[in-house]
């Protein structure tokens, strides 16, 4: 059986292992297999450089029609918002209502 079949399998398993009486999951907005968790996971190496507001840019390029250079006053003038979702990690975990 190739992976990903395996894969779909052990979620179908977990799916059916985690429903009671044949209810469905209350909370279907976290997916079988994932748990819920409250605090964002920071995975960095803990480096945080300094980057003078005057030095920072922001360039879209390659395959794109025109190319882009942003500063800062010029990145932060665009058009802003705001959009709240939920996260769903590959590594299984699910944060809710993320802004």
């Amino acid at each position: 059986m190739p992976d990903w079949k395996k894969l779909i399998a052990g979620k179908i398993a977990i799916a059916k292992k985690g429903n009671s009486a044949g209810k469905l999951n209350a909370n279907i907005r976290v997916p079988a297999g994932q748990t819920e968790v409250k605090n964002f996971p920071v995975l960095d190496l803990g480096v945080k450089p300094e980057i003078a507001l005057g030095n920072w840019n922001l360039r879209v390029f390659g395959l794109v029609e025109n190319e882009l250079n942003l500063g800062w006053d010029a990145f932060n003038a665009m058009p802003q918002m705001s959009d709240v979702s939920d996260f769903h990690c590959v590594t299984r975990w699910s944060q809710l209502d993320m802004d």
